[in-house]
């Protein structure tokens, strides 16, 4: 039952900010949501009332990619790398 909250809807939470669809993955969440009694997704949205049950980044109030990406610093690491990786110039 952990796999559903804390694995699969906190992905899905991920793809919503991203604005890919992910029909799979919701009829996966649909289904199980039905058989544990709870509600993540409603009209296509993780806006049910057990989101706040989950790790997804609606639960910590995110809607959208780039300020979860900031605040996690995912941004600051893809930029360091970037400059970390970068080819040599030669004089």
């Amino acid at each position: 039952t952990e796999d559903i909250p804390m694995g699969l809807v906190v992905t899905r939470g991920i793809a919503e900010l991203a604005g890919v669809p992910t029909p799979n993955m919701d009829d996966v969440i649909l289904w199980c949501q039905e058989m544990l009694g709870k509600e993540y997704i409603v009209d296509g949205k993780l806006v049910g009332k057990d989101v706040a049950s989950t790790r997804a980044p609606q639960r910590y109030g995110f809607s959208d990619l780039d300020s979860f990406m900031r605040v996690n610093q995912y941004l600051d690491h893809a930029e360091t790398s970037k400059v970390v990786n970068a080819p040599l110039e030669s004089n």
